[in-house]
């Protein structure tokens, strides 16, 4: 009996169970559950998501649905505006120098400092050269960078000392060389202390034993080339030449011995080296002016000479020589041309200048004299002496001769007689108010009043009485009139020119460049007698015309010191 096909599968059946089990294991394999169709669907759909809309449906999912735990970032936690660490580690290695760093550095620098020398081109720009200066300090290297740049600065000026042996070229010619080599030092070390102005600022501070880079170079010009035997005595010695010529009416290089002079001032120099030696030469030259110009001129001329010498070493110190030389040189002439000769020129002359009025020449014997010490109580003495009565005498003749003759003078008179004793008509008035304007009125002034004019008479004042023997009268200071004050102001002005003009310079020195207001402004605070701002600004276009300071070129109202 054939068997039932009742449990038996069919054909399709198992092909179809087959397939079920094929797809399953397919699903299977590529990660997908068997339950779950609808998520592997929606996986499928995900994948064809953008980022936005997939980012949007995990925000909705609170909590796991399907069995699958979420993965949740370790900063998820971190609510908004915490802080978070950074946290930085050291280098596990400190970082290393590159081989031979120090040696190629140095050769880097030294080779620049050398072309800075021979004045030919640098390879590198100065950036990458302060910075290799930098990194030198940087590690420890600064001494050791200073001792090489020393060395290097001192063979260049050991090698520029020996053009200067040779004796085969002129005075002049041998001071311009000096110049030159002097001028072209500074250029250099202005240049290699650009360089390495970061070794200067950090181990040059630090050190006191070690001096500036400037400084070193000074030392190095002063010590290799100044201090040579042979080139200091030729330097002082052309300049006293050329000072000498100029002297004698020749015109000379001014700016060549301003630049030598004020180097000899920057190496601190000028005293011992040049100042002695020249304060000789000048006495000596004065001395014999004054033995032989006093036989020949006559006093008047003689007096104009020792005015015009006086002007002519003043406009020296304002040219080249150092502001410190003014009073030594300045005695030295006054000593050497009037305090020697004082009484000569009294003798020889004062009582032709009184006799012929000559108030121009006077006035110029009482300046001269007024600088000289006992200059006026000589003069004084000579003047009495030409009248034959004191001054201090004057009052005294004036009482007895009224007391005797019991007249009245009119101030016509009293001018004429006073004339005659060479008395000046203001002094004259002086004398007479304090006479009869004062406390002790021994004269009666008619009319009566406290100041004195032409027609006043005066009469002796018989009832005048005093405790004293003895007594003091004081003389009354007269008013001055405008036109007087300005005359004053201006004469005053005039003699104190050169303590503005010496004011000026310094502070153009120390400053370098200032605005005119500032300029004014530091004048004011430095001088300490009035002065007009139109006499400064007078005294500061003399020095431009002078060349001691210049104007800028864009801007007229602002000033530059020129070196």
């Amino acid at each position: 009996m054939p068997l039932s096909n009742t449990n038996k599968p069919n054909l399709q059946d198992e092909q179809k169970l087959d397939g079920d089990e094929n797809r399953k294991k397919r699903k299977l394999s590529e990660g997908i559950s068997p339950p779950n169709h609808k998520r592997a669907r929606e996986n499928i759909d995900e994948s064809q998501m953008t980022d936005s809309q997939r980012r949007a449906n995990f925000s909705a999912i609170s909590s796991p649905s399907n069995g699958l735990n979420k993965h949740v970032s370790p900063l998820a936690n971190n609510k908004p505006g915490a802080t978070k660490k950074l946290v930085i580690k050291n280098f596990r290695e400190k970082p290393r120098l590159p081989e031979n760093f120090q040696q190629q550095t140095w050769e880097k620098l030294k080779e620049s400092v050398e072309a800075i020398q021979r004045s030919t081109s640098i390879r590198w720009s100065l950036e990458e050269l302060y910075q290799a200066v930098e990194n030198m300090c940087s590690h420890k290297m600064s001494a050791q960078l200073y001792d090489q740049l020393k060395e290097v600065c001192d063979k260049h000026v050991r090698c520029n000392v020996e053009q200067f042996k040779t004796e085969n070229v002129g005075f002049e010619q041998f001071l311009k060389n000096v110049d030159g080599c002097w001028q072209a030092h500074c250029r250099q070390m202005i240049m290699i202390r650009s360089i390495f102005l970061f070794l200067d600022r950090t181990y040059v501070l630090q050190t006191s034993s070690v001096m500036s880079i400037w400084d070193m170079g000074l030392e190095l010009f002063r010590t290799h080339v100044m201090f040579h035997p042979l080139v200091q005595k030729r330097t002082v010695d052309g300049i006293l030449q050329l000072i000498k010529r100029e002297r004698t009416g020749e015109a000379v290089d001014r700016q060549l011995i301003k630049s030598l002079l004020r180097m000899l001032s920057d190496l601190q120099m000028y005293v011992d080296a040049f100042e002695h030696s020249f304060l000789d030469a000048t006495e000596s030259l004065y001395a014999a002016e004054g033995q032989q110009l006093m036989q020949e001129r006559d006093v008047p001329e003689y007096l104009a000479y020792v005015d015009k010498r006086l002007h002519e070493e003043m406009e020296r110190l304002l040219h080249y020589l150092d502001m410190s030389t003014k009073k030594p040189l300045v005695s030295c002439v006054e000593k050497q041309l009037l305090e020697k000769h004082l009484t000569q020129i009294l003798q020889k002359g004062l009582d032709q200048l009184l006799t012929e009025n000559r108030i121009k020449d006077l006035t110029l014997m009482y300046q001269l004299f007024s600088r000289v010490k006992d200059g006026l109580k000589e003069m004084c003495t000579a003047f009495a002496t030409y009248i034959k009565v004191p001054v201090l005498l004057v009052a005294r003749l004036l009482v007895v001769t009224w007391e005797d003759r019991m007249i009245q003078h009119g101030m016509n008179s009293l001018l004429i007689s006073f004339y005659i004793l060479s008395i000046e008509e203001g002094e004259l008035k002086r004398t007479l108010q304090s006479l009869a304007c004062g406390k002790a009125r021994v004269l009666l002034k008619n009319p009566k009043g406290k100041d004195v004019e032409n027609g006043d008479k005066f009469l002796f004042n018989g009832g005048f009485k005093h405790k004293l023997c003895r007594i003091k009268i004081n003389q009354i200071q007269m008013k001055e009139t405008p036109e007087e004050n300005t005359t004053t102001t201006e004469r005053v002005f005039q003699d104190r020119q050169y303590q503005v003009d010496a004011a000026i310079v310094r502070i153009m020195k120390t400053r370098k460049t200032l605005t005119h207001n500032l300029l004014i402004s530091e004048l004011y605070n430095q001088l300490k007698f009035p002065v007009k701002p139109a006499d400064l600004k007078k005294r500061i276009e003399s020095l431009i015309d002078r060349d001691y300071m210049e104007r800028d070129k864009e801007n007229q109202n602002q000033y530059h010191y020129v070196a």
